[in-house]
């Protein structure tokens, strides 16, 4: 090359402007086009044939989730034939990106340029690759990429502490906790969370894997299935990148409901004497027991109901809790009539004793009644006439008779009240053979009145 072609294409490559460094063939075409035929004798390569103005773009340090300035390739034809893009100048590595104005073709001695940017969504280090593609002989050219990401990460919880609280025995509960990386970097989850202390916590789902990217977030999903109410603990743990997490675990089990059926009473008269009690229906096999309220009328041993008098009294049975099962109760009222003979009727809330066979004078008649004792009961009196009008009401002649009251044609009962200011009230039953059953018409019953001398026969009533 002669001197003043050295200096003309030196004094061109003055001029170029500011990019990535050109190939020694790039710059010597290049200066040769802009001298516009200082030197006639040089010689393009044959052919299309392009070159680029650097190998290698580096990025340097970018912060994750930022995008760098661009950098440029200037990408020449320093061949004799226009140059045919096979394909669009493209990149790898899904952390650049490219733009082109080149188009389809180069023509013999054009340049066109590609401008590539870095955008790390990570920290480390990435590469990639700028590849231009065509009909040259030296095709496919390729430029390396390189650029690092920098940033944190977090590992941020959502709860420090789980408490299962409620769950019932032999049942499951779950609850989640909640993994998020608040930071600009990836984070690096070392190991799977993991569970120590009571086995009765332990992991039903977890969605953490080997990293969480910047803004993400997994969940690790924990199961208690307590077995007792015996306290469990435990701890669940985070190894990650960013250090070392965790998270208490507490929990007991509760009882399940017991649901029990009534306690089911006999009947009971004075003279029952003791009967035994059913246990009611359960959803537990716990030991039952039971008690009286009122031990006047009732006492219980083991599951025997002694009758001690008439009255009421409530009945309660009661059934231990078990590991399982809470306790419950369940009570009933047990009445216990008094009992007599038969022959005695009820009526207007009295118990009528049946008339005496011996005829009584008003005194005597009083004495006998306050005196009388029938099956351990006493109280007894005469009536007042507003009571034999209940009995009047209640009970036909036919049942007063067919229940044992004197047989005479008329049975005259004294009432304790006065008829007038010398004679008392008594009340007449036609006893007769009659049968007046299907005819027991009020006219079988009268009253009447008698000086409290006379004498007449004794009914003796009683409160129920």
């Amino acid at each position: 090359m002669n001197p003043t072609l050295s200096r003309a294409i030196a004094l061109a490559l003055a001029t170029l402007p500011l990019v990535a460094p050109l190939s020694s063939e790039a710059a010597t075409y290049e200066a040769r086009v802009r001298l516009q035929g200082l030197s006639p004798a040089a010689t393009p390569v044959a052919g299309p044939s392009v070159s680029t103005s650097t190998k290698s773009l580096p990025f340097g340090n970018v912060n994750v989730g930022a995008t760098s300035d661009p950098l440029s390739v200037l990408i020449s034809n320093v061949g004799s034939a226009p140059f045919t893009f096979s394909s669009a100048v493209s990149v790898s590595g899904a952390e650049f990106s490219a733009t082109s104005n080149c188009g389809s073709t180069l023509a013999a001695g054009a340049s066109c340029s590609a401008s590539v940017r870095f955008a790390p969504s990570d920290s480390g280090s990435f590469s990639g690759s700028l590849t231009i593609s065509g009909d040259s002989a030296n095709s496919p050219l390729v430029v390396s990429l390189s650029g690092t990401g920098i940033g944190t990460s977090t590992a941020d919880l959502d709860t420090t502490s789980l408490s299962f609280s409620s769950t019932k025995v032999n049942a499951t509960s779950t609850q989640t906790v909640r993994l998020t990386n608040n930071g600009t970097a990836s984070l690096g989850i070392l190991s799977a969370a993991a569970l120590s202390g009571s086995p009765l916590f332990s992991k039903s789902t977890d969605s953490c894997g080997a990293s969480l990217p910047a803004g993400a977030h997994c969940d690790v999903t924990v199961q208690f299935a307590p077995t007792s109410t015996t306290p469990a603990s435990g701890t669940l743990t985070f190894d990650t990148s960013a250090g070392t997490k965790t998270v208490s675990l507490s929990g007991a089990g509760q009882l399940l409901a017991n649901t029990v059926g009534a306690l089911s009473l006999p009947a009971a008269t004075t003279t029952t004497g003791s009967f035994t009690l059913t246990a009611p229906t359960s959803s537990s096999a716990g030991a039952w027991s039971y008690s009286s309220s009122n031990t006047s009328v009732a006492t219980v041993s083991g599951s025997t109901v002694t009758i001690v008098g008439a009255g009421t009294t409530t009945i309660t049975a009661t059934q231990a809790a078990t590991s399982t099962y809470e306790g419950a109760s369940t009570s009933s009222t047990l009445t216990v009539t008094q009992a007599f003979p038969a022959g005695y009727l009820s009526a207007g809330g009295l118990t009528w004793a049946p008339a005496g066979t011996t005829p009584m004078t008003l005194a005597q008649a009083s004495t006998y009644c306050s005196n009388l004792v029938v099956n351990g009961t006493t109280g007894w009196r005469l009536p007042v006439k507003s009571e034999t009008d209940a009995l009047r009401n209640t009970h036909s002649a036919e049942t007063l008779r067919n229940s044992g009251w004197p047989a005479a044609t008329w049975s005259w009962i004294w009432v304790n009240s006065y008829y007038n200011g010398s004679n008392m009230w008594v009340y007449a039953v036609d006893l007769s053979s009659v049968n007046h059953a299907s005819n027991p018409d009020s006219t079988k019953l009268n009253y009447s009145y008698t000086p409290p001398g006379a004498t007449s026969f004794v009914g003796c009533v009683r409160a129920q």
